[in-house]
């Protein structure tokens, strides 16, 4: 099988062992494999790039338009409610007292 490492386990297997001990700060786990039989490097190109980026983009924009217009809207009114806070905070203390 191709995605079987030299160990018997799978590059996905290998790829969560080294995000899992990433998060933990273990600096000295082995970075995850690329390749399934670990003789070539997979070589990551501009192009692969550019692809990679478009897809996430349209599965963005296409999958989940509903939450994304709720977490926009969530965003939107925390921000707007906070400067509107601080501005008549602002107001108050830059008012002349009586």
């Amino acid at each position: 099988m191709a995605t079987e490492a030299v160990s018997g386990r799978s590059i996905i297997a290998d790829a969560f062992s080294a995000l899992l001990a990433a998060e933990q700060g273990d600096t000295a786990a082995a970075p995850p494999r690329l390749a399934g039989n670990g003789s070539s490097p997979a070589v990551v190109t501009e192009a692969m790039i550019d692809d990679v980026a478009k897809r996430v983009v349209q599965k963005l924009a296409l999958g989940s338009s509903d939450q994304m217009q709720s977490m926009v809207k969530e965003i939107v009114s925390t921000v707007a409610e906070r400067l509107v806070r601080e501005e008549i905070d602002r107001i108050r203390r830059n008012a002349p007292r009586s």
